[in-house]
């Protein structure tokens, strides 16, 4: 069963988070949100497969 995950946040530890779960047989990691454009752009070159949402509100009421 493969499980679908969403970050909030892509500081510090939500890098971190995005590295292993990325890594992971059982997950994937279909979006993440951040407020900093910035962060946005760094994740979109470093996973370009993946949502990318302004706000965790976004991403929470995201059908996918």
């Amino acid at each position: 069963m493969m499980i679908r995950v969403g970050l909030i946040g892509y500081g510090y530890w939500g890098k971190n988070y995005a590295r292993i779960f990325s890594e992971l047989q059982d997950a994937k990691l279909t979006a993440i949100c951040d407020s900093d454009t910035k962060r946005l752009e760094e994740i979109r070159n470093r996973f370009p497969q993946i949502q990318l949402f302004p706000d965790a509100v976004s991403l929470i009421d995201s059908p996918e």
